[in-house]
């Protein structure tokens, strides 16, 4: 389909949340395989009988571990495929599964203890500070903002500027942005792993960039080897 040759850049694998969000779903099992994200935001935040939201919460890789630390979680995402796929995984956890965009939260004032934005949220959309406001409206005074996103001084971007002429400046603003509003950093090197995923091999091949920056990781010993 020209729509899935038109989405395959590296850059825009994330297209595939709405339109396939199976195929999305297959990808992010592989990335983080050490689950460092998930470790460091558990070992930074208590999350015993807090109220958590999760926006973007897609197929559920961050909303079903939580569920387990947490009194409740409630997902939030504009793709009802991908939240029928995370109910499908999450059995009889607690977790409310809802329909929804950043721009108008169905919650009221002050509800939640914790807010978790995974690779989610651009501040520098047009509506991305009234998207922001939406976040601050529902947390409690005193909750935890976490906002999880590519560093734009980290290995991702130099492989964008090798292969793909990405300046990063976008990435910097945003950066920057967060550090203007206090937020506190964690920059951490997590791992992709696709090797045990013979399906995400066939959908992702032959697209130069990709096949270039696949040799570039298996010589780092680090994914898509074969």
């Amino acid at each position: 389909m020209d729509r899935k040759k038109d989405i395959l850049e590296i850059g825009d694998l994330f297209a595939f949340y709405v339109d396939e969000p199976e195929v999305y779903e297959i990808l992010s099992q592989s990335e983080d395989i050490d689950n460092r994200i998930l470790k460091t935001i558990l070992s930074d935040i208590p999350f015993k009988d807090s109220i958590v939201l999760d926006l973007g919460a897609g197929t559920g890789r961050f909303s079903i571990p939580l569920s387990l630390k947490s009194k409740l979680v409630c997902s939030l995402d504009r793709s009802k495929r991908a939240l029928h796929i995370l109910k499908q995984k999450s059995g009889s956890k607690e977790i409310n599964i809802l329909v929804g965009t950043f721009s108008n939260i169905p919650f009221p004032n002050e509800v939640f203890d914790i807010v978790i934005a995974a690779w989610a949220f651009d501040p520098s959309l047009p509506n991305g500070e009234s998207n922001f406001a939406e976040m601050l409206r529902v947390i409690r005074k005193g909750g935890k903002i976490v906002v999880v996103g590519n560093y734009p001084g980290g290995e991702y971007f130099s492989i964008r500027r090798k292969f793909l002429g990405d300046s990063g400046e976008h990435e910097k603003r945003v950066d920057e942005w967060f550090t203007s509003r206090k937020f506190k950093r964690k920059v951490m090197d997590v791992r992709v792993d696709l090797r045990s995923k013979s399906n995400i091999n066939r959908v992702l091949s032959g697209q130069p960039p990709l096949e270039m920056i696949k040799r570039y990781l298996a010589e780092r010993n680090r994914t898509w080897s074969t």
